[in-house]
């Protein structure tokens, strides 16, 4: 692809919502390079978040349908943008295009990932309003307390209209980087909504039952892998199961120290110090170190803290349980993904699609 194409290309998707990487050596022109080819690129400059159908966008452009209707599948099939019921959108860096090369990321590809990650961290994540929040391990919640749907991974997939099960790009591109986790890869992100169609139709996820993903949810609490979801009430998109060695998001709030990385659940740890025995087995669990050992007591840091629950779940003699935040601290999602990309482009100034 043309250098100039594919700046104008890059300036185009940095108008995004979630922004866009731009870094000074300008590496996301590669990923640019290797995902779009010319015509591909000229096209995607006429694209915009809004979904359209082919003959929509045909007309706009005034070239013929099938022309059209062929480069916007070619350009689906490579996780260029994104599709759904045969209407076609531009798509970000995450969540999208990122998430849909895990079937032919390798090393090379891995490498520039990682870069891009830490670059685009600060654009992606600088809203006020999060795009993931942190749903807490459901064995810890306080069964005594009511919780609302968005609160809970079992009802959010209960309400899915459709759910796949694929591998956790992350942990493949860390091994790929020969720093490989043991904690589980395959079949343990969760794909939801129309994300699993365009997973599934694509060959990157497997669509599966309620009960299928639940076991996965299951599999990932008992490994100590922390829940994060795209922060909706209604329809999310992705259920990541993460962990703090491999996780972007998790990087990006705990290393980075981007407080904005992710919306914490509305529930904290409470500790019992009566009934600890000090066993350090929740400061060793803890994805962001909140949970630290002082004078063989757990501590915790406020400010740190995600309220994920595992802490809780680790406890074996039960001294940490799960406590709702007061309504002063309680959070509510944004009602849908439409919503929050609105709320995001206002809150960073990138509203040119929302003027």
């Amino acid at each position: 692809m043309h250098l100039e194409i594919a700046r104008q290309l890059r300036d185009h998707l940095a108008k995004h919502p979630f922004g866009f990487p731009m870094s000074k050596d300008e590496l996301e022109l590669e990923m640019l390079n290797h995902l779009f080819t010319k015509d591909e690129a000229e096209l995607a400059l006429n694209l915009k978040p809004k979904e359209d159908p082919p003959d929509e966008i045909a007309k706009r452009l005034g070239r013929p349908l099938n022309e059209i209707a062929d480069l916007l599948e070619s350009m689906a099939r490579k996780g260029a943008i994104y599709k759904r019921t045969n209407r076609y959108s531009l798509v970000g860096y995450v969540p999208g295009m990122y998430e849909f090369q895990l079937k032919v990321l390798n090393e090379d590809l891995a490498k520039l990932y990682y870069a891009l990650g830490a670059i685009n961290a600060p654009q992606f994540f600088g809203a006020h309003t999060p795009a993931f929040r942190t749903v807490p391990v459901q064995k810890a919640l306080p069964i005594d307390v009511e919780t609302a749907p968005f609160e809970r991974a079992s009802d959010i997939l209960k309400s899915a209209d459709s759910i796949a099960l694929a591998d956790c790009l992350c942990r493949k591109k860390k091994g790929l980087l020969k720093k490989p986790c043991d904690r589980p890869r395959d079949e343990i992100c969760i794909v939801l909504n129309g994300f699993a169609d365009f997973y599934v139709e694509n060959d990157l996820a497997r669509k599966v039952t309620t009960d299928e993903a639940l076991k996965a949810i299951e599999r990932a609490e008992n490994s100590g892998l922390v829940r994060q979801v795209t922060n909706v009430r209604n329809d999310p998109e992705l259920m990541c199961q993460c962990c703090r060695c491999c996780c972007g998001i998790i990087r990006a709030f705990s290393v980075l120290e981007i407080p904005t990385a992710l919306v914490k659940s509305n529930y904290v740890p409470m500790i019992n110090l009566e009934l600890c025995t000090g066993c350090e087995e929740c400061a060793k669990i803890c994805p962001t170190g909140a949970m630290h050992m002082e004078k063989d007591q757990p501590v915790r840091n406020h400010d740190q803290c995600i309220g994920c629950g595992l802490c809780a779940l680790e406890c074996a003699p039960k001294a940490i349980t799960l406590q709702k935040k007061p309504s002063s601290e309680y959070v509510v999602p944004p009602v849908d993904l439409e919503e929050l990309m609105t709320i995001t482009a206002y809150e960073t100034g990138r509203t040119y699609w929302y003027k």
